[in-house]
């Protein structure tokens, strides 16, 4: 049991490793063709009403997954407070 769970942890470093080595290499190839100033530029630049309505559908889609599970766990018979 103890030689699964160190192998577990091995297989989780090594995702972790190649997910981060994938991550910076998408992020300097783009970063090597768009420059920071103008990304930066982009996101000063959207319209407040996008962010506040990206914020009220983010919030109202975990508050609706949130009601969904717990209709899910009611219905299996577990009781959440």
């Amino acid at each position: 049991m103890a030689a699964n769970n160190g192998t577990g942890m091995r297989r989780q470093l090594q995702f972790l490793i190649f997910s981060l080595v994938v991550s910076i290499g998408i992020f300097s190839y783009l970063l090597s063709k768009v420059s920071m100033h103008e990304v930066l530029d982009i996101i000063s630049n959207i319209p407040m009403i996008w962010v506040i309505l990206f914020l009220i559908f983010s919030f109202s889609m975990s508050f609706f997954r949130t009601w969904r599970y717990q209709l899910v766990l009611n219905v299996s018979g577990y009781r959440v407070n």
